[in-house]
């Protein structure tokens, strides 16, 4: 029962801090229903993640646990953080992630303004926390490869690495063809 309540306590202080930030992600919120949700702690590192469907949360739950554990064989280090964030995922539809207007946080330029499925965001973002972004509209395996490699860039962000998309697709390469 304490884990439960310590588990709803998160949630809330979660949303509380991720609503006041300063309303950079407003109008994601006024667009998007979250029916389901998990928090968990991973390397230390506190995630909360929000999806439209249970099974997006436990299939972005288990690759994330994965992901967070073989992060450190690839990079060859685990600890060396610069930044300690929390971490909240939030998948939602395409549509809404390549709306322009509702992402107008992000720097559409970096990406050539290519639509996207997914991306890690630590500017706009409640203070403390880096945020992904990504959506489950071109079925699990996509969702899977998202997750992995948005991972990524949050561990270059805390570690104070160039957000590199060439290093980020080496270890969803790396991470694919990894035996269970």
């Amino acid at each position: 029962m304490t884990n439960y309540l310590a588990k709803l306590l998160f949630i809330y202080t979660f949303m509380i801090s991720t609503a006041s930030a300063v309303g950079n992600y407003d109008k994601f919120y006024d667009r998007v229903g979250f029916g389901h949700s998990a928090s968990m702690n991973v390397s230390s590192v506190e995630i909360a993640i929000y999806a439209r469907k249970d099974s997006d949360v436990a299939t972005i739950s288990s690759i994330s646990r994965k992901v967070m554990s073989a992060l450190p064989e690839f990079y060859g280090y685990s600890e060396n953080k610069c930044k300690n964030l929390s971490l909240l995922i939030l998948e939602a539809p395409e549509s809404v992630i390549n709306d322009r207007d509702v992402m107008s946080f992000l720097s559409w330029h970096k990406w050539g303004d290519i639509r996207i499925l997914g991306v890690y965001d630590s500017l706009a973002s409640p203070h403390g926390t880096g945020t992904i972004f990504l959506s489950r509209d071109r079925g699990t395996r996509e969702l899977e490869i998202t997750v992995v490699h948005e991972l990524v860039h949050y561990w270059q962000d805390t570690r104070c690495l160039n957000i590199s998309e060439r290093e980020a697709d080496r270890f969803v390469e790396f991470f694919m063809n990894k035996p269970s």
